[in-house]
């Protein structure tokens, strides 16, 4: 929100731009999750805040921002966690998906879910 209180709108672009920059500052950001993989999580236009991940790197069971190979920035949750010699890898699914999305590198991982809703931290980014 700017100062005026009015709904500041960014493409996709844009806002993985301004994630990384704020979550990398150790700020939070909060925005409206679109799409419906991570029901009934979060709710397609819910409202997440999400914080930087910190030193103890992403837990499982913990929803992630993290930016896709194709450049967007997707909500998932943590599935696996695997360290090998090709480097530090997160496996990542939507709640709603039948399969299991692909093992990203852990430096595509921007920040963690820790409130979900209007009203602050209503539900945590747990497991269901």
């Amino acid at each position: 929100m700017r100062g005026d209180d009015s709904p500041l709108f960014l493409d996709r672009d844009e806002l993985r731009g301004v994630a990384r920059e704020v979550l990398g500052r150790g700020g939070e950001l909060r925005f409206r999750a679109t799409g419906r993989s991570m029901h009934p999580a979060i709710r397609d236009l819910e409202l997440v805040t999400v914080a930087p991940v910190g030193g103890g790197g992403p837990r499982i069971g913990e929803i992630v921002l993290y930016q896709a190979a194709a450049g967007r920035m997707i909500l998932h949750r943590v599935v696996g966690l695997d360290r090998d010699r090709d480097g530090d890898r997160v496996r990542v699914r939507g709640d709603a998906r039948p399969s299991t999305d692909e093992w990203i590198a852990l430096e595509a991982v921007v920040g963690r879910v820790v409130a979900i809703g209007e009203q602050g931290p209503r539900r945590q980014g747990s497991a269901p």
